[in-house]
Order: C-alpha cells, then sequence, then structure tokens
C-alpha cells in the first residue's frame, strides 16, 4: 500500500461534517484568520487562541481534536504536505485527520498520538500546520522554509527532527526577551551541535 493509499484512510471529503459546538461564537464570527481552539471530544470548544505559541502552553496530551480557522486552505496540498512530512519520518502514523465543519473557513484537525505525546512536538505540529498552508502541490519541500517566516526561522531543527531525531531532552522552553516560549524560540540561532542536545533518536 503507498502513502497516498494510507492517506485516504485518513481522509475522506464524503467524510461526516464534525459540528463544532460553540458557545462564545468564537469559531462562526469572532475568531480571526489562522486561530485555533481545543476541542473537547464532543467537539466543544474549550480553549482558543490566535497566538499559536500561547495555543501550545494551554494544551496537553489529552487534546486529540483542533479546530483551526483557515479561510484559505487547500486540502490537496497539506495532503501532499503531509504526505511530504511522513515520508521524511518515514512513519505513516504522523499524518494528521482533516475533517470539515458547519463554518466553511474551519476544519477540524485529529492530531496523531505521534504528535499530541509531547508539547515540543506539539508545537512543531502547530508550525507545521502553518507551514502546509502555504506549501503549494507539485512545489519543492523547503519551498515552507522561503515562504513561512517562522519555518524560516527553525529550518535547521526542523530539518533535523525531520531526519528522525524526533525525541526531545527539552523539560521547559527557554525564555528570549522579546519573543513567546515555544519551538522558534528554543531553536533560534542555535548550531546543529547544540540542536542535536535538544533533540535525539529514540
Amino acid at each position: 500500500m503507498t502513502l497516498k493509499q494510507i492517506w485516504r484512510r485518513y481522509f475522506n471529503e464524503k467524510y461526516p461534517v464534525k459540528t463544532i459546538i460553540d458557545r462564545s461564537g468564537y469559531a462562526g464570527y469572532k475568531s480571526p484568520h489562522g486561530a485555533f481552539y481545543a476541542l473537547d471530544g464532543n467537539f466543544c470548544i474549550t480553549y482558543q487562541a490566535t497566538c499559536r505559541e500561547t495555543f501550545g502552553e494551554n494544551i496537553n496530551s489529552s487534546t486529540v481534536f483542533i479546530g483551526w480557522n483557515k479561510q484559505d486552505i487547500n486540502i490537496d496540498s497539506m495532503i501532499e504536505f503531509w504526505l511530504e512530512v511522513a515520508n521524511k519520518l518515514n512513519n505513516k502514523d504522523t499524518i494528521p485527520t482533516f475533517y470539515r465543519t458547519q463554518f466553511p473557513d474551519v476544519v477540524v484537525v485529529e492530531m496523531p498520538k505521534f504528535w499530541s505525546e509531547c508539547f515540543v512536538k506539539r508545537a512543531l505540529f502547530t508550525l507545521l500546520l502553518r507551514a502546509g498552508s502555504v506549501y503549494y502541490q507539485g512545489g519543492e519541500f523547503d519551498s515552507i522554509y522561503k515562504n513561512y517566516d517562522l519555518a524560516a526561522l527553525s529550518e535547521k531543527a526542523i530539518r533535523y527532527f525531520l531526519a528522525g531525531n524526533t525525541l526531545s531532552t527539552i523539560k521547559s522552553w527557554r525564555v528570549l526577551n522579546g519573543r513567546n516560549p515555544g519551538w522558534v524560540c528554543e531553536f533560534l540561532e542555535l548550531s546543529e551541535a547544540e540542536i542535536a542536545q535538544k533533540l535525539i533518536k529514540p
């Protein structure tokens, strides 16, 4: 079975629409483009944030479903992008599932356990979601480093992770003045030797 066929087990346009319970009105009207929502098992919004790093700090390994306000998402390009990620990691279990919702601009993303089990991986997962939104079908994977500034700022760390160094030794995010703690701040301007102390082979 090819990765493309494996993907089709995870994603199908005919999947039923996931109905988000949105008591606050965030997903439908108030939330800006790019916002994330944590969803419980009933698809009820439990937390929302526009800042990716802030969102990551307020979810944990029990968060499986994420709502994402992405107005111009191209599912075909997103499929191809995550297949590339899975190929680089040689792990089909890294591919998320996307569901439509009752809101045209909002999708639900089912985060695989590979990404949800660790706060460092969760941070990279949301970064890759946004990076995938600027990836164009048939293009070069490396275009994400040119088209998405946060991917560019942590390019060495992303490449190192995708080379199979997926186990983190990080206990808490480092803090730099003027930046929110998270993936980018952690690896900003580090050498490969320094990155190698934070990301290791499983």
